[in-house]
């Protein structure tokens, strides 16, 4: 099946395309049709002539003859003023039956309400859903994955990357000491939670409104942010209790506001905790729809928002059974171009610490998804995406995300340090990591 920018005539042409098509045509059929009219009125005129002291009926006929003409062409102008200068109308980009908690229509007007694009409308991601459905039979969903498993995906590579934040590329390369002192949990990890608890929400209470979503996530983003700065909840010397809980100073910030007002961020915060959506959802277009929603309290600008966008979609194609080649392919559509490693070439030539711009979206998710497509392993993938450098436990955060579904079962020993570890550090963080399983079993 197709998915379409909205509803055509043929069933191939896209609604805006259509509209404009037909406008055309309705501005040259207007065209012609005064031309007939005064044409008519002219010939009318020269008849009428030859009867003197008929001028009068003869202005009468020409005033009446050209006034329908002109008011037969209003609509039509309408229409191209509405075209093209009138206030833009988000149209559904997936069918209603690809949505079983979310309402599509509501989430297009809550856009309209905040005078945002839709993203998922646009060409480039039409294109890759169509591509997607032609070949999704084709692929072999792998098993499904327990919560416990698509977490710790996160943790492991938050943890290892924590070591070699903001450092400048590894000399070494990818060979270094998996696990340090220096490594443990931070913010991607604990705001994943946050996404985590509160997607478990909405499908537990069937939430389809988007801006009651919306103000759910912002909730748990404060309620986790609370129990991670915590003193008691943090080991003395841990990442958390070094860094005031790991997270940015624009979100600290924000977050410590009576009111904690949203933001038009162009971060990688949006990216880095968005995982677990793209578990929880049967169809692409409802995870995507709900990554957006995730990063619209926070991350406004449109590169905070693809960077949640784009780490779903490359996590459910991974979980899918697409191979690395297949989705470097894919999110080559997506990819916008002035994103750092749009290109999805091998290299480790990357400017992590240029400008101290560090832990933007176009700086780091590129490297992110670059490190996937060229690992070999679950291992290697985590080891590339901390070898470049810069704001690494995200970047290995996000690989690693990716690389979980795809490689399956971890060896013990790669998970066996940074688990026991972010258990014995922060007790109340644990709890709600155990607690999610059960919450979980109960909706697969």
């Amino acid at each position: 099946m197709k998915i379409l920018n909205g509803i055509s005539i043929f069933g191939m042409m896209p609604f805006r395309r259509f509209s404009t098509f037909m406008a055309l045509i309705l501005i040259l059929t207007s065209i012609l049709n005064i031309e007939n009219g005064i044409l008519t009125a002219m010939k009318n005129m020269n008849q009428l002539r030859k009867f003197k002291g008929k001028m009068n009926i003869t202005r009468k006929l020409t005033y009446d003859r050209v006034k329908i003409t002109t008011l037969s062409t209003i609509p039509f102008f309408f229409i191209i003023y509405r075209l093209f200068f009138g206030k833009k109308t988000l149209v559904p980009f997936a069918p209603l039956e690809k949505f079983q908690i979310v309402d599509l229509n509501d989430y297009n007007e809550t856009l309209k309400r905040l005078e945002l694009p839709n993203i998922l409308a646009q060409d480039d991601f039409r294109e890759i859903f169509e591509k997607i459905h032609e070949t999704l039979e084709t692929k072999s969903s792998k098993r499904k994955f327990t919560i416990k498993e698509i977490l710790s995906y996160v943790i492991i590579g938050d943890s290892i990357g924590a070591a070699y934040e903001f450092e400048e590329a590894n000399e070494n390369g990818t060979n270094f000491p998996w696990f340090s002192e220096k490594s443990g949990i931070t913010d991607d990890s604990v705001l994943t939670f946050a996404i985590t608890d509160a997607v478990l929400s909405i499908l537990e209470k069937g939430c389809n409104k988007s801006e009651k979503i919306i103000e759910l996530f912002k909730c748990k983003f404060l309620e986790f942010y609370q129990l991670a700065t915590k003193k008691f909840n943090r080991r003395p010397g841990g990442y958390l209790f070094r860094n005031n809980g790991g997270f940015g100073g624009r979100f600290s910030a924000a977050i410590k506001k009576e009111s904690f007002p949203p933001s038009d961020s162009c971060g990688n915060g949006s990216a880095m905790r968005s995982s677990f959506i793209a578990h929880a959802f049967k169809s692409l277009e409802e995870a995507l729809v709900v990554s957006d929603l995730s990063a619209l309290h926070t991350h406004r600008h449109k590169d905070g928002r693809l960077g949640a966008i784009i780490t779903v979609l490359a996590i459910w194609l991974a979980k899918h059974g697409y191979s690395q080649s297949e989705i470097k392919t894919l999110l080559l559509l997506v990819i916008p171009s002035h994103w750092q490693g749009s290109s999805l070439c091998e290299t480790n030539d990357f400017e992590l610490l240029d400008g101290g711009q560090w832990e933007i979206s176009q700086k780091t998710i590129g490297p992110a998804i670059v490190a996937f497509i060229f690992g070999k392993s679950f291992e290697d993938v985590i080891r590339r995406a901390v070898s470049y450098g810069g704001d690494t436990d995200t970047m290995a955060a996000i690989a690693a995300s990716i690389a979980g579904p795809y490689f399956g079962k971890i060896p013990e020993a790669i998970q066996e340090q940074p688990m026991k570890r972010f258990e014995d550090e922060y007790p109340l963080l644990y709890q709600c990591f155990e607690g999610f399983s059960e919450r979980y079993e109960k909706l697969i």
